[in-house]
């Protein structure tokens, strides 16, 4: 008999967008991180339906798991560009959009410099 995965919760991807970077939940829901040498590999199962976040509530998320550590925002950063359900189509229509998509970036591989501009584009 075959193993069934059941659909990752959307509000689980709506978590992790705030700035919810809790390895254990995801890991419960079937969303499993592994560093790997040069990144890190991201393992998860179909989600119910996936999320297309703001501007804001991608900075706010940014501000959000910086608070809680480099390596937080890091993992955060990661997932944001990994995990395929979570569309970032609002930073590329945004003309500030970019800035934070570079950011996020940024931060995936170490270098947190991108702050300021999400704590900015947080207060939007």
């Amino acid at each position: 008999m075959d193993t069934v995965l059941s659909a990752v919760p959307r509000q689980t991807l709506i978590n992790l967008v705030g700035g919810l970077v809790d390895e254990d939940a995801l890991r419960e829901v079937g969303i499993e991180i592994e560093a790997v040498p040069g990144g890190t590999r991201i393992n998860s199962p179909p989600v119910d339906a996936g999320v297309e976040p703001s501007v804001v509530d991608v900075a706010s998320g940014f501000v959000a798991a910086w608070a809680q550590s480099p390596e937080t925002l890091q993992t955060w950063s990661r997932l944001m560009l990994g995990v395929l359900e979570i569309d970032l189509v609002a930073l590329e229509n945004d003309p500030e959009g970019d800035e934070l998509l570079g950011a996020i970036w940024d931060a995936a591989e170490g270098s947190f410099s991108g702050i300021e501009v999400a704590t900015r584009l947080a207060s939007r």
